[in-house]
């Protein structure tokens, strides 16, 4: 959807719609964000709306929305689970898509990692559940928007001679083929690996140009797969986390770059060119 046809009802309709599957019909808990809530819903016009979104949005611009917004209003089970406005690779148009990326990273040595590996099944299986239902009720889709660009574009893939190969390690099926495919018209082949086992077990198969490694995968997270191989591989982060914490544990554990989501194809291409040459951005 352009931005010029997103509603008041647009907003407030993916909202409740939102909050009614995520706490399966229970009252929204009260706490950090049930106040910001309550102000949305008393919104009587988008500008009004938009305004009070500053507070889960402190760079927020109600004029100019950039590249997200993020509405904080968690689940059953996890308190930081967010919804998100994002603009797709379609430009101007943007789509809703859920945001479980403030959960833990699922390290190996962690005392709770069990648990993590639950409430990460817990929370995928969540996500999609949203996203599917929200296409169905007619709100506009972030997941859909990037299969219309996937059809749209694949056809612009090259078939003459690769640069080189790429390892893209990323979990999400949408995601993994957008970033796949961005790569592959840039001028790459591509290996797929669906988990962190998965891309361990594939990286000494092919001199790869480079891996392109997310964070958030679950049993074997991306920085075990860091961990193991940062020092001997040429290792791209692209996750939606953009603490500095986490970008500091990349580099210490031999990242040679750190790409925030999303990442357009430009910027990916620029950066696995530095990386290749052996600069380290991070």
């Amino acid at each position: 959807m352009k931005k010029d046809d997103f509603s008041l009802t647009t907003f407030k309709d993916a909202i409740k719609l939102f909050h009614s599957l995520s706490y399966e019909g229970k009252e929204f808990p009260q706490g950090m964000y049930s106040k910001t809530l309550a102000e949305i819903e008393i919104s009587e016009t988008l500008s009004d709306l938009l305004y009070v979104l500053e507070k889960f949005n402190p760079d927020f611009d109600p004029f100019d929305w950039g590249k997200k917004i993020k509405i904080a209003i968690g689940c059953d089970k996890f308190p930081f689970l967010k919804l998100v406005l994002q603009e797709s690779p379609i430009k101007g148009e943007y789509g809703f898509l859920v945001d479980r990326h403030s959960e833990f990273l699922g390290h190996k040595v962690s005392i709770s990692y069990e648990k993590e590996v639950e409430l990460k099944k817990y929370l995928n299986d969540l996500k999609n559940k949203i996203e599917d239902i929200f296409y169905e009720n007619h709100l506009p889709s972030y997941k859909y928007l990037i299969k219309k660009y996937i059809d749209e574009n694949s056809q612009d893939i090259p078939s003459s001679e690769r640069k080189g190969s790429i390892l893209l390690a990323e979990d999400e099926p949408d995601v993994h083929d957008l970033y796949k495919m961005e790569l592959e018209i840039i001028g790459y082949s591509v290996c797929s690996a669906y988990s962190g086992e998965d891309a361990l077990d594939m990286v000494d198969e092919s001199d790869f140009s480079c891996v392109v490694l997310d964070l958030m995968m679950p049993n074997v997270s991306g920085l075990d797969v860091l961990e193991a191989i940062g020092k001997e591989h040429k290792c791209i982060i692209l996750s939606a986390l953009a603490d500095d914490n986490t970008k500091e544990t990349c580099k210490n554990l031999g990242a040679a770059a750190y790409l925030e989501k999303p990442a357009e194809q430009t910027e990916l291409e620029i950066t696995i060119e530095k990386v290749r040459k052996g600069e380290h951005l991070i």
